[in-house]
C-alpha cells in the first residue's frame, strides 16, 4: 500500500527489531495520506499532474509506479519520527513544521 517500503523507514528510523512492525507500517501509512493530502495529490511524483476532463484517459499510475521525491521521502520519515518516535509536544510540532517546509514545492494547485 506504502510507496515507501517499511525497511527503508526502519533504516532511517534506525530501527532494527522487528516488534513495532505493525506501529511503524501503520504511521507510514497515515504519513503518506497525510503528505498527499498537504500537497493536494492523489499521488507521489515530480510534476502536478494535469487536470484532464476526459474520463478514458488510462495512464493512471499504480502505486509502484510512483516516484516519490527524495525531499518528500524526508518529510514522511519526519511525519512518522513525530508519530512514533517523539513525545515532546515541541518535538512533534518541530517535526511537523520540518515535514511541511520539505513538502512545500510539490503542493499542487496553490493557484497564481
Amino acid at each position: 500500500m506504502s510507496v515507501m517500503t517499511l525497511a527503508d523507514l526502519k533504516a532511517a528510523l534506525k530501527v532494527t527489531f522487528t516488534a513495532d512492525d505493525t506501529e511503524l507500517q501503520n504511521a507510514l501509512d497515515n504519513a503518506e495520506a497525510e503528505a498527499l493530502d498537504y500537497m493536494n495529490r492523489t499521488e507521489f511524483g515530480y510534476a502536478c499532474p494535469v487536470d484532464t476532463t476526459s474520463s478514458s484517459s488510462s495512464s493512471s499510475s499504480s502505486s509502484s509506479e510512483q516516484v516519490m521525491p527524495p525531499a518528500v521521502r524526508s518529510a514522511v520519515v519526519l511525519l512518522v519520527r513525530a508519530m512514533y518516535d517523539t513525545a515532546d509536544p515541541t518535538d512533534i510540532k518541530l517535526l511537523r513544521d520540518a515535514a511541511e517546509t520539505k513538502m512545500q514545492p510539490y503542493r499542487c494547485g496553490l493557484g497564481v
